[in-house]
């Protein structure tokens, strides 16, 4: 029996990027146990957020808003790790205002500044802890949070030891928490790896349109080992206009959703524990 080129080249593109066969049966198994095990390390932050708009100089406008984001727990002392441009949206908004500048001429000078009034953890069985923020890293889009009070037990933290590297084009899962509109029940996806950047460190890239309801979520490799934590990179430069401008996507504004890989997570982690179990000055 004969093929032509057309039907093999076909047949061989299925077998190397399968569409629906990337949930095969070993995968589904892998994901439901993921989720048993790990679905309690997910947890929603709430926060309250006073967002003022500064023109030329002057306070145009003060709101305050309440926002949720998904956090993971990272250590049985209640430190969790977050995306910061998820509760603290400062950068985000400063850094489309600039595109916005260098597309326009004679805008006024625009100023977006947020401060945080107040913090909760609301952990996987429904209760909700008064929070404080421990440390920030703006530049990889970090924010670690602790229960404000001592817990009375250790909780169940995700071991970012046991970590994965993967290559390109492997598969990963995210595990993250849907909104109050879903009871914020557990949610899980399957993506591939599109991009790995080297320099100035390793951050893993998957489907720019995957973004909404992800930030601040575990990721995990097909055998369930850490690959790292999903945040939003922003890169702080004049971004240069495409012929076919993505007018909805971040990559317009000059930023990328990205991985994070664990272990330099879990470096700076180290940090936040030391500052959390330093003593506080004397007044």
């Amino acid at each position: 029996m004969k093929y032509s080129r057309a039907a093999i080249l076909c047949l061989t593109l299925c077998l190397l990027f399968p569409t629906s066969g990337a949930w095969s049966h070993e995968n589904l198994n892998n994901a439901r146990e993921l989720i048993g095990k790990w679905n309690d390390v997910v947890i929603t932050v709430k926060v309250i957020t006073r967002l003022r708009v500064i023109v030329e100089g002057r306070e145009m406008s003060k709101t305050d808003n309440e926002v949720e984001a998904v956090a993971t727990v990272i250590d049985p002392s209640g430190l969790v790790v977050l995306s910061n441009s998820s509760v603290d949206p400062a950068r985000v908004y400063r850094e489309m205002l600039k595109q916005a500048r260098t597309e326009g001429e004679g805008l006024p000078k625009f100023n977006v500044e947020t401060e945080i009034s107040d913090i909760k953890m609301l952990l996987s069985d429904g209760n909700e802890l008064p929070a404080k923020i421990v440390m920030k890293d703006s530049d990889l889009d970090l924010a670690f949070i602790m229960p404000a009070a001592k817990l009375e037990k250790p909780v169940h933290a995700l071991d970012l030891s046991k970590e994965s590297k993967p290559d390109i084009l492997d598969n990963i899962m995210i595990l993250t928490r849907l909104g109050t509109v879903a009871g914020r029940i557990p949610s899980i996806s399957m993506y591939r790896l599109e991009a790995i950047i080297k320099k100035p460190r390793t951050l893993y890239v998957i489907d720019q349109d995957v973004f909404q309801g992800k930030l601040g979520a575990p990721v995990f490799s097909l055998d369930g080992k850490v690959v790292g934590i999903f945040l939003l990179r922003v890169a702080g430069t004049e971004q240069k206009s495409s012929l076919i401008p993505n007018i909805l996507g971040v990559n317009t504004y000059g930023m990328m959703p990205v991985i994070l890989p664990s272990e330099e997570i879990a470096a700076i982690a180290k940090q936040a524990l030391e500052i959390k179990d330093k003593p506080k000055a004397e007044k």
